[in-house]
């Protein structure tokens, strides 16, 4: 995994670098990009809505999306989770971009992370999913996943706080660098089961994505 590009515009619309993965990927595994966006002071609030990742040559599915809306600062941020399954290798060479529009705001930022997991089946890949919007003043989740295979468990979060700590048997994701809070935690390997996707502490405003791709 590495952390990917970031961009910030005062007009509303935001566009990421371009960033590549570190090493050429290997075909056949799985590959994820995490997009987080936030948006500040507005006219007309809303979480600012994240197009799809470009790269060319690869096409990404949305597994899922969340947002949350503080109406009070006023601030906003959209997480969005999206991968390609059975990739081709990709190389080094080959960038991702990322956007984000933010309507009449001050300021919109938008950011992004690459992975790749190995192991992880080729096709129908994904075993369940949930999404949770607009948490407040809670620890980060959605509803448990109840799986019926074993799963690499991958849980995105934004947060307006601070970052929140990991949950349970989770190892750390990639944190964003500008966004307020963005995070990720996975299980690699988890049996079938119900399986909880909280964070470890509370945050103040929120979206949380989960998904249970098949081992």
């Amino acid at each position: 995994m590495n952390i990917g590009g970031y961009g910030s515009n005062a007009n509303g619309s935001a566009g990421s670098s371009a960033v590549g993965y570190n090493n050429v990927t290997t075909a056949g595994n799985l590959l994820i990009c995490v997009v987080w966006a936030a948006s500040f002071p507005a006219v007309s609030g809303f979480p600012p809505t994240i197009n799809t990742p470009l790269t060319s040559g690869f096409t990404w599915v949305l597994a899922g999306s969340a947002q949350y809306s503080d109406i009070g600062t006023p601030q906003y941020g959209s997480i969005a989770v999206y991968y390609i399954a059975n990739a081709a290798s990709m190389p080094t060479a080959t960038k991702t971009t990322v956007s984000a529009a933010g309507g009449l705001h001050n300021l919109t930022q938008v950011e992004f992370a690459l992975y790749e997991f190995s192991g992880v089946a080729t096709a129908s890949v994904i075993d369940t999913s949930a999404t949770s919007n607009d948490g407040f003043n809670s620890i980060p989740s959605t509803a448990a996943l109840v799986t019926s295979v074993t799963d690499l468990i991958f849980v995105s979060t934004v947060c307006e706080g601070a970052a929140p700590s990991l949950g349970s048997g989770y190892t750390s994701g990639i944190k964003s660098s500008h966004i307020s809070s963005g995070l990720s935690q996975y299980i690699a390997n988890q049996a079938a089961g119900t399986i909880a996707t909280g964070f470890g502490s509370i945050d103040n405003y929120w979206g949380c994505v989960a998904i249970a791709f098949k081992a």
